[in-house]
């Protein structure tokens, strides 16, 4: 009764000391579903049970138990309450995201299969921003400000508490099990905190209680196609089970398989067609000649022709002239007296019985000039296709936290397979998931203790293992690593005195590698009919005013020397109204590569420093290797930057050097102003027209309360090949828990494809954090490409609307 009544108060005087919560990273896109259980609707939670059980029982209790009146300091609470208004938004255009002074804190892969989106502006390589546990609750509280249908992110706490009673079982206990305290029990999934089992899976966040997720949009607009974007999620089974042995460690064990169903790009296509106007000038040419066979071995008596027979035919649509030109007849042949008789009717005739005589081309294309009727002003229209192809999943991980008195572990498994319709590559990455069958899963070891296991769970070792670089928009085959952190000091007093963790893995899989070609073709398209300008001709023979001559291999024949001749000679001129298109042709396809990586990181409560390097088994072997780091200070400063290598670098992979840093200015409790910069600086990217990355920026939020205004300048003419003079003004306004609405202008843009203006709005339809959301956001785009030769502008305006629902059930 006594040992029940203290464990009582214990778990009270816990619970009432437990005010901070930790968060847990989440993607910063919109339209990512973190989990069945938002993260927002357990943050505030301070007792996290692995299992519930009888109080006469042994039990196993995972506690939040970070004292803020004790390790967080005055400035730092300041700071952490000023979270939710922060520097980042939502853009509905990619532009404004671009070189964000905020590190990319996610794993890379934590995504939708991308969504079709304006990046004709900036395109950015992988991220080289890692984070730390207090980038990651400012990320989040971001992700809020974005997505402020959410509620607002709790301060980061430091620790996890395991409270374990280790009173030996009264009942007597099977051999097999005499070696545990806790025998091997399945938990209590309810009360499992989400954030010790959320996982990156494949574009989706996972914990213990995803059951089903399901994602679906739609892009389309004036000058591109209607495409879908599908990522669905069902959990097939899964447990997570809890032990402790006698030599006092605790392990939770979780395993879970997953089937999904994606969508991903498979090729994209942009046309571009310039128009001029111009009339098109045809001849049709109709000539015979026929007389008595005088040539050497020829029979006087007989009709000879003195001109070969040639015939146009299957005429070009493009480009307006014949394919192929026949020849019917030789110089010399005899003309049957069927066709002497048909060619001397009225008007031009071939002959008969299936002989043709003479000369019939008919070349609608023998030259133009500019202008028609509709003008002669230079004219341009864009055209955008994009194909997705379906992605099917099948997914197994496993993850495995053992705890002693010093410090904890974690071994992380992840195997699947995936299967991309249409694939080029699918013979070669089927058979290399095969052998990453027989990869081991990690078991991570933990020296046994005489003492009590730690209850203070360093919560840097969870951050850690989700602070993983994992390459982006990638399928995973086989991902294993081990995360470790040593338990936070019993009189630790502030963040800094909470131990870093560390986390070193492996990553197998494909990566999506793109194909470019581009061609240029030049047609006609008719606008009109064809119209005769002029005519003329005629035929005859001996006693008519008609002569000719035939020249044929230096043999002339004159009409003059034949008897019984007959020639017909007809000649037609023709116009037409056309358009003359030469049309640009830029294909994009995607095949998905072989993919090997090595990563590790050491996560800390204010810095964090990750590295990397790999393989891609492109046609073009991609070797890379990267560090990044970020720090944040009390202060409110936050720094960031990275390098990353590649050996053979193309467009989507190539060698960069990014930084930022930045300064929240507190105005009040509900307001602050960011003021930051950073700059992009890729060293080895193929340079291709109006297609940069580099830059640097200039940016100033002010956050007031449920309204933010925000600017953005980018610098050219500093960098080489960099994005040109632009400035973003954004705005945004939360009008109710369900309601969000956010706007942007480009008052300047030097760039020749930018988006001017756009607007996005975001709806819960539902109380809860689990309701379905449908985002909605509409942006215009414009392209610039010069001026034609009268000095006309030669623009392509088109508004590009975008619906995207994300539901858990």
């Amino acid at each position: 009764m006594i040992n029940s009544w203290r464990k009582n108060l214990k778990l009270a005087l816990v619970l009432l000391f437990s005010t901070a919560t930790i968060s847990f990273p989440k993607t910063v896109r919109a339209d990512i579903s973190t989990s069945t259980l938002e993260l927002e609707s357990f943050n505030n939670n301070s007792k996290l049970e692995l299992s519930v059980t009888p109080e006469s029982e042994n039990a196993s209790v995972l506690i939040a138990n970070l004292k803020s009146s004790t390790i967080v300091s005055n400035s730092e609470n300041q700071l952490q309450a000023s979270l939710s208004n922060s520097i980042q938004q939502t853009q509905v255009t990619d532009l404004i995201s671009t070189n964000s002074p905020s590190p990319s804190c996610f794993p890379n892969n934590t995504e939708q299969p991308k969504f079709t989106a304006f990046t004709d502006l900036a395109k950015n390589n992988d991220p080289v921003n890692s984070c730390t546990s207090n980038q990651i609750s400012q990320v989040e509280s971001r992700n809020k400000q974005l997505d402020t249908l959410d509620s607002l992110v709790d301060p980061q706490p430091k620790v996890d508490e395991l409270d374990i009673n280790q009173e030996l079982p009264t009942e007597k206990t099977p051999q097999s099990q005499q070696e545990y305290i806790i025998s091997p029990r399945t938990a209590n999934e309810q009360k499992i905190h989400p954030r010790t089992t959320t996982i990156p899976l494949n574009g989706a966040l996972i914990n213990h209680l995803t059951a089903r997720q399901f994602n679906i949009g739609s892009n389309f607009g004036s000058n591109q196609n209607t495409n879908f974007d599908v990522n669905g999620l069902v959990k097939l089974n899964g447990q997570v089970q809890e032990n402790m042995t006698k030599n006092n460690i605790f392990t939770v064990d979780q395993i879970g398989e997953y089937l999904q169903l994606q969508t991903v790009r498979k090729s994209r296509e942009v046309t571009v067609n310039f128009q001029e106007p111009r009339t098109l000038l045809g001849t049709h040419l109709q000539f015979s000649m026929t007389g008595s066979c005088i040539l050497p071995g020829g029979n006087p008596d007989q009709v000879c022709t003195y001109i070969p027979g040639l015939k146009s035919a299957d005429i070009n649509p493009d480009t307006l002239t014949p394919r192929r030109i026949f020849q019917t007849a030789k110089l010399g042949d005899v003309v049957t007296p069927e066709t002497v008789i048909a060619i001397r009717q009225p008007g031009f005739q071939s002959g008969a019985n299936g002989q043709e005589v003479g000369i019939d081309l008919y070349l609608p294309n023998t030259g133009s000039f500019v202008g028609n009727s509709t003008g002669n002003q230079l004219s341009v229209t864009r055209k955008e296709e994009i194909d997705n192809t379906p992605v099917a999943i099948y997914s197994r991980i496993r993850q495995i936290v053992k705890v002693n008195d010093r410090e904890a572990v974690m071994g992380r498994t992840l195997r699947g397979f995936s299967f991309v319709l249409n694939d080029d590559n699918t013979l070669l990455n089927t058979a290399l998931q095969l052998g990453y069958i027989l990869l081991p899963d990690i078991i991570p070891n933990i020296a046994s203790s005489e003492n009590k296991a730690n209850s203070n769970v360093n919560n840097n070792l969870f951050l850690a293992a989700n602070n993983v670089r994992l390459p982006a928009n990638s399928l995973t085959a086989y991902h294993g690593g081990i995360a470790r952190a040593q338990s936070v000091p019993s009189n630790a007093e502030n963040l800094s005195q909470v131990p870093a963790a560390t986390f070193n893995g492996i990553w197998l899989g494909a990566s999506p590698v793109i194909k470019r070609r581009s061609d240029i073709s030049t047609r006609f398209e008719q606008t009109g009919p064809q119209t005769v300008s002029s005519s003329g001709g005629g035929e005859g023979g001996y006693g008519s005013n008609v002569s000719f001559v035939s020249n044929i291999n230096n043999q002339v024949v004159s009409t003059l020397d034949l008897q019984d001749f007959h020639t017909q000679v007809y000649v037609t001129t023709l116009n037409q109204e056309v358009n003359n298109v030469t049309s640009n042709r830029y294909r994009e396809e995607t095949k998905y590569a072989p993919h090997l990586s090595f990563t590790g990181n050491i996560t800390g409560t204010k810095e964090a420093l990750r590295y990397y390097t790999g393989v891609i088994g492109a046609e073009e072997i991609k070797a890379y290797g990267g560090v990044d780091f970020s720090k944040n200070t009390a202060n409110g400063w936050n720094f960031s930057g990275g390098v990353i290598g590649y050996i053979n670098p193309d467009i989507d992979y190539y060698s960069q050097v990014t930084g930022s840093f930045g300064k929240r200015i507190l105005l009040s409790r509900n307001s602050n102003l960011v003021i930051s910069t950073g700059v992009n600086y890729a060293f080895d990217r193929e340079t291709r027209p109006n297609d940069f990355v580099n830059s640097i920026t200039v940016r100033a939020r002010a956050n007031l309360g449920n309204v933010w205004f925000g600017v953005t300048n980018y610098f050219a003419d500093v960098l080489p090949d960099s994005l040109r003079n632009t400035l973003v003004i954004s705005a945004g306004i939360q009008f109710s828990n369900n309601f969000l609405f956010s706007t942007y202008y480009n008052p300047i843009n030097e760039n020749s494809a930018r988006s001017v203006y756009g607007a996005g709005a975001r709806l819960r339809l539902g109380k809860n954090q689990h309701s379905p959301t449908l985002n909605l956001s509409w942006r215009n785009n414009e392209y610039d490409y010069g001026r034609d030769g009268t000095g006309n502008e030669l623009k392509i305006d088109e508004n590009i609307f975008t619906v995207f629902l994300r539901n858990n059930f």
